[in-house]
């Protein structure tokens, strides 16, 4: 069966990468897999044609951020990249044969918005995952968010050092150095997703008033959209706290479930074998 065409990239515009990896494969979350992943990405993050931007690496599958000057440019970085990422795992779990399941999943990124989106996606990947088992991350150490400058704020130890050389390349698009920032600075505790929670939207409207303000000017459109936000944030408020007086008088909820009783263990251990390490 032929593979739909993929939509046709340009210099300026940037991509949205999904690697999805076999079955059967341990997790490519582990410290050690991590660490040889990041010197793979450093030798080839930059190819003149082809940027890797930013990634994340999930326990089978990797998200990546990239620029390339056309389909063909595009084509030759992500075989090199799936190229090093096989490698990579046939040599941390000593192994042999195919790694990735299928040819990659593509997304242009026409707009600042899809590119904020794509962005937070992609940095708070980890998180995302989750708040299935309401566990939350920091900066996930297993992705490019260590050397992201588009954090509202970043603790201090989650900083690389002066002597850390970054795994990913500088952005030169327009939307990945700028554009994307007219729509707010990203939250390290925001949910990823479209548009995302509703305060986090609200946060990301006041983000723009007051960057209007203090440039002198606001569009109508922002003005617009801050009043419904404002409004829509008070009628919630307002049912919320009934609705919570209410829920207070129900009997408790049914235990957790095994299964995200075991993810959340997972995190749990994951995240003691980052910080030990």
């Amino acid at each position: 069966m032929p593979h739909r065409p993929r939509a046709a990239m340009s210099r300026r515009i940037p991509a949205h990468v999904t690697l999805k990896i076999r079955a059967g494969i341990p997790s490519l979350r582990s410290v050690r897999f991590v660490r040889e992943a990041e010197r793979s990405f450093r030798v080839s993050c930059d190819r003149g044609d082809f940027r890797l931007v930013h990634y994340t690496l999930q326990h089978n599958h990797a998200h990546l951020i990239v620029e390339a000057t056309d389909a063909c440019a595009l084509a030759r970085g992500m075989k090199a990249i799936g190229s090093r990422l096989a490698r990579a795992v046939n040599r941390v779990f000593g192994r042999r044969g195919p790694v990735l399941l299928e040819r990659f999943h593509l997304r242009v990124l026409r707009t600042p918005l899809e590119v904020r989106r794509a962005l937070a996606y992609v940095l708070l990947n980890a998180r995302r995952h989750a708040e299935r088992v309401k566990y939350t991350l920091g900066v996930d150490p297993g992705s490019s968010g260590r050397w992201f400058d588009g954090w509202t704020r970043l603790p201090s130890s989650q900083r690389p050092g002066a002597a850390s050389v970054a795994a990913v390349a500088a952005a030169r698009t327009w939307l990945l150095r700028v554009g994307w920032r007219k729509h707010g600075l990203i939250d390290p505790n925001e949910r990823p997703g479209p548009g995302g929670s509703n305060d986090q939207r609200l946060a990301n409207v006041t983000h723009r008033v007051e960057s209007g303000a203090q440039h002198g000017g606001l569009s109508s459109g922002d003005q617009a959209q801050s009043g419904r936000w404002h409004d829509r944030h008070r009628m919630v408020s307002a049912w919320s706290r009934p609705l919570a007086a209410e829920l207070a008088l129900l009997p408790p909820s049914r235990p957790r479930s095994t299964t995200s009783s075991r993810r959340l263990h997972q995190r749990r251990r994951e995240m003691a074998s980052w910080s030990s390490s």
